[in-house]
């Protein structure tokens, strides 16, 4: 069986393959993608090994091997991420670890064995075979898969650099892809309501196709309301979120950041005592905010004696939720 029909029947399988790795997400799928390394490796040093025998230059010989390699384990990481793994990708361990690091190495092996044999071959001239149109048509290749691969940060990036909420809109976004996940939309859409500090912004952060609701409301949406509450001072802007999430903690990180006390008095057991925030309590902000500003008497006004003891003797605990 010669080299022609062994490269088309691996390189047939290694596309199937990808297809099944992209759309699978079980113990399947990481037994697919070692088989996947071992496949691209056996197909680039194939084709490597018949390239370096040719008459082409030795830079043309590594370019080669260089670019190859790149395609070929590239596109197995663009097919992990062109799928959706988080049941066997806990918290983006499995990418971090696996995936990334394994398809790098793999691809640093490949060129080093064309570099080394491009040395050794630079004088083969065992055929003549030209490698400008493949050149373009690889290059064109790679430029549109890392075009694609990189096409939600870069314009999130832009969004955020020009402040265009119509940008962030422009995401692309799909339920069953890593690049084209829905919270790359909401988190550009935080970052730029609370660049512009436009809370109005943040009441349809989470009205984008595809993401997850409840967890949306409760840390983009918040994040969003919680950061302009801070930089414009205004507390108002903390009880917006409460349709979702308890405000105590952007009421207790708003009474922080301006060193505000009577701010501590909208939460639970305060004069200003808001329904609904039962997270943080009065004495607690007040607890925190006393060696802020420096000022031990406002200890004596902590009604919980345990935590006005504490904070009388310079502690700092965490009574949470209790005071």
């Amino acid at each position: 069986m010669n080299e022609e029909v062994v490269s088309s029947i691996m390189g047939t399988l290694f596309f199937i393959f990808l297809l099944i790795y992209s759309f699978s997400s079980s113990g399947i799928t990481l037994f697919l993608h070692f088989i996947l390394l071992i496949i691209g490796l056996f197909i680039s040093i194939l084709m490597i090994n018949k390239i370096t025998k040719s008459s082409n230059s030795i830079r043309a010989k590594i370019y080669f091997s260089f670019i190859f390699s790149f395609l070929i384990f590239f596109l197995i990481l663009f097919f992990w991420y062109f799928g959706d793994h988080q049941s066997i990708d806990d918290m983006g361990l499995t990418t971090a670890i696996v995936i990334g690091p394994s398809c790098f190495i793999f691809m640093i092996s490949s060129f080093i064995t064309g570099i080394v044999l491009s040395r050794k071959r630079r004088q083969r001239k065992d055929f003549d075979y030209s490698l400008s149109a493949f050149f373009w048509i690889v290059n064109i290749l790679v430029v549109i898969l890392i075009v694609i691969f990189n096409y939600n940060p870069l314009m999130s990036g832009l969004a955020y650099s020009s402040s265009s909420i119509d940008l962030c809109k422009s995401l692309i976004v799909s339920p069953s892809a890593y690049m084209f996940s829905p919270r790359y939309e909401t988190n550009c859409l935080w970052k730029v309501a609370i660049k512009l500090g436009d809370e109005n912004l943040c009441e349809n952060i989470c009205n984008v196709p595809y993401v997850n609701a409840d967890s949306c409301n409760i840390n983009e949406r918040n994040t969003c309301y919680n950061n302009i509450a801070r930089e414009k001072g205004d507390v108002d802007i903390c009880f917006k979120s409460m349709k979702f999430q308890d405000a105590s903690s952007c009421i207790l990180f708003l009474a922080e950041s301006t060193k505000n006390v009577q701010l501590c008095e909208y939460l639970k057991g305060g004069k200003n005592q808001v329904n609904g925030l039962n997270e943080w309590g009065r004495d607690f902000c007040i607890f925190r905010l006393a060696p802020m500003l420096g000022d031990k008497s406002l200890c004596d006004s902590i009604i919980d004696n345990e935590t006005r003891v504490e904070c009388l003797a310079g502690g700092y605990g965490a009574y949470r939720g209790k005071y």
